[in-house]
């Protein structure tokens, strides 16, 4: 069960196109492991935290291997893990290659519209801009 019914923001500082900008960005929480989620699992339903733990590392092996064979998955009510290719645009199609192009291979994972919908419904909590203006005297 959620710990919070709020996100946090919080402001972090980035350098955009060469100059300093402030943006407000989600403050980190914990990470839930795998094996937190099993006993959560197990509460709501009949069965133990290690079969669910090993069902979760199971579901994970098989993601892995369809997404190394160049499969998408869709686990319905989760959402889909799809391979990912990030590349760059070249100006001649003779450097249009896997070389000059191809950036990052990784894993992609787009949410389904349910799992999108009940994050947008968390209200967020506004950060304290003292402690950035003024960050010596708040110590």
């Amino acid at each position: 069960m959620a710990k919070n019914k709020y996100f946090t923001y919080e402001p972090r500082q980035r350098k955009i196109l060469g100059n300093e900008k402030w943006i407000a960005t989600l403050k980190k929480e914990e990470m839930c492991s795998t094996k937190e989620i099993a006993e959560e699992i197990a509460y709501r339903s009949t069965i133990g935290a290690g079969e669910v733990e090993g069902f979760l590392i199971a579901l994970l092996e098989e993601v892995k291997y369809h997404l190394i064979a160049g499969d998408g998955v869709r686990v319905n009510g989760l959402g889909t893990f799809y391979p990912r290719v990030i590349c760059k645009t070249v100006d001649d199609v003779k450097d249009a290659s896997l070389k000059n192009c191809v950036k990052n291979i990784t894993a992609g994972f787009r949410p389904e519209s349910q799992l999108r919908e009940s994050v947008k419904e968390v209200k967020m909590k506004k950060f304290d801009l003292t402690e950035y203006i003024n960050p010596k005297e708040n110590r």
